[in-house]
């Protein structure tokens, strides 16, 4: 069995488009989550190959629990030491409406908003 270790793991994020027009606003119609993280990653191409191997992490709140559940969906299994604090999930915006023009900005609903802002 190989042990991959990571110390900062984070939710990436690869988000599917239907149509990209530079300068226009993107409109994302869906989004892929993985447990990512260097050790992470690692895991996964081990995995992948064949071989046995145990993710070992630091995660903590929601954050953690859906790396946890991510790694659990790639059939990984995880040691984890449980923080106080959550991790963020990588989450970092492109661009903003004073977009100069070689940026773009992507909308996403967020449904935690949708969920707690309705009326």
């Amino acid at each position: 069995m190989i042990l991959t270790v990571t110390l900062n793991p984070c939710i990436d994020k690869t988000i599917f488009v239907t149509h990209f027009q530079k300068g226009k606003k993107v409109v994302v119609e869906g989004i892929k989550k993985i447990a990512g993280g260097k050790g992470n990653n690692v895991a996964r191409v081990i995995k992948n190959l064949g071989h046995e191997v145990l993710s070992f992490c630091v995660v903590g709140g929601q954050e953690g629990r859906i790396i946890e559940e991510l790694l659990g969906q790639d059939s990984i299994p995880l040691q984890a030491v449980w923080a106080k604090k959550s991790q963020q999930d990588g989450d970092h915006g492109f661009g903003d409406q004073n977009k100069p023009p070689d940026r773009f900005l992507l909308s996403q609903a967020f449904p935690f908003l949708l969920r707690n802002f309705r009326r």
